[in-house]
């Protein structure tokens, strides 16, 4: 091979991380029997986790936005105001579908074409950030605090080959999923290909990896709500691996691990959350009952009592999430005004601001129980 388009190796794993997988696989296999089932708080947690995905990963690069908002995002509605934030979760969320649709695709293929498209959707809301196309000259990283570059990508006659060479080690790839996703994340933001947006292509093939795998269904196989939590911790392990400049031969463990440890926690925490889901929904199921109110609001009592502001417009979502059922404005309008008679909900604000949170009452139907802290594999 070219020592052009050579790309940073997979280090040998050891047995401290080939104990780590064992451990992170055991999680996963519950996660997959307890979402086996069409459970009705199952598509209310794949739609909430796909939502703390596209925003964490999003964060990380600035465009914050709430909850309410990206889960709005992930179910098509209304947000509650449109702002640049706004544009660019859409775009990673448009990113996002048409990569896990490609995911699918029996004959799907790793390729430099194929990361310009991803490319392109997501950073079509500014085209200061050349969508689609490979970087024309060198870039680098700089430290908005000092102003001094930390990081010099590989020149730009290199971009193109040293993708190709990273597309062509994916098309080939036989190792544990969650090593070659974490591996394909850290030389696509190394090679840094596109003028912007690298950090969010290199979070999408990394979740694009773990989809081809099968493994378990993408929005709880995904580690970007971890990383969008862990900004600092994830800017620091980046800047440490590999130095201030592009290098194939460094050693990719210390990156290894900090992404195990990332699946692990994450799969401990959608554990708990399903868990909790399943115990909670029984008990709303009573609240409603007791309301009088129709057995779809579950879904939105469940929303509110997570901590989410309520519209009528993620309410409808809600309900198709959870039961396949679309409803009209009014019905969901009609419903809501059952659920604060009842006293379950507040309403909060006008027009466009309109939402409704969890009242007192509601809220005193959690019991959270005291979570057991998160290790870290590698202690």
């Amino acid at each position: 091979m070219d020592v052009h388009s050579q790309i940073i190796e997979t280090p040998e794993l050891g047995d401290a991380e080939h104990a780590a997988i064992g451990k992170i696989a055991q999680i996963q296999t519950g996660l997959r029997h307890r979402t086996a089932e069409p459970r009705r708080w199952v598509g209310q947690m794949r739609r909430q986790a796909q939502a703390a995905a596209i925003r964490g990963s999003n964060s990380i690069e600035g465009y914050v936005v709430t909850v309410e908002d990206a889960a709005a995002v992930v179910a098509g509605g209304a947000t509650s105001e449109d702002t640049v934030a706004i544009e660019a979760v859409r775009s990673y969320q448009r990113a996002m579908t048409y990569v896990l649709q490609a995911a699918r695709d029996p004959h799907f293929e790793y390729s430099t074409g194929l990361l310009k498209v991803i490319h392109f959707i997501t950073t079509e809301f500014d085209l200061d950030a050349h969508p689609g196309l490979i970087r024309p000259g060198d870039i680098y990283i700089v430290n908005a605090t000092t102003g001094q570059a930390e990081y010099a990508g590989p020149d730009a006659e290199l971009a193109t080959p040293l993708t190709d060479a990273l597309c062509r080690h994916l098309n080939s790839a036989t190792g544990e999923p969650m090593i070659d996703a974490a591996m394909a994340h850290l030389n696509l933001v190394k090679i840094h290909p596109f003028k912007d947006g690298n950090g969010r292509m290199s979070r999408i093939l990394q979740t694009l990896v773990l989809a081809r795998s099968g493994t378990l269904v993408p929005e709880f196989a995904s580690i970007e709500e971890y990383l969008g939590a862990h900004t600092q911790s994830y800017y620091g392990i980046l800047r440490t691996v590999g130095g201030p400049e592009w290098a194939s031969n460094l050693d990719a463990r210390d990156w290894i691990r900090y992404c195990l440890n990332a699946h692990h926690i994450q799969a401990t925490v959608l554990t708990r959350r399903l868990a909790e889901a399943e115990e909670l929904w029984g008990i709303l199921e009573s609240a409603a009952s007791d309301a009088t109110a129709h057995d779809r609001s579950v879904a939105v009592l469940h929303d509110a009592l997570m901590g989410h502001r309520v519209r009528n417009s993620s309410y409808i979502e809600s309900v198709k999430s959870a039961t396949g059922n679309q409803i009209g404005k009014q019905t969901a309008t009609n419903d809501l005004r059952v659920l604060v008679d009842a006293g379950l909900l507040y309403s909060r604000g006008a027009n466009r601001g309109a939402h409704y949170v969890a009242s007192d009452r509601l809220l005193g139907l959690r019991r959270v129980q005291p979570a057991k802290p998160l290790v870290d594999l590698f202690d």
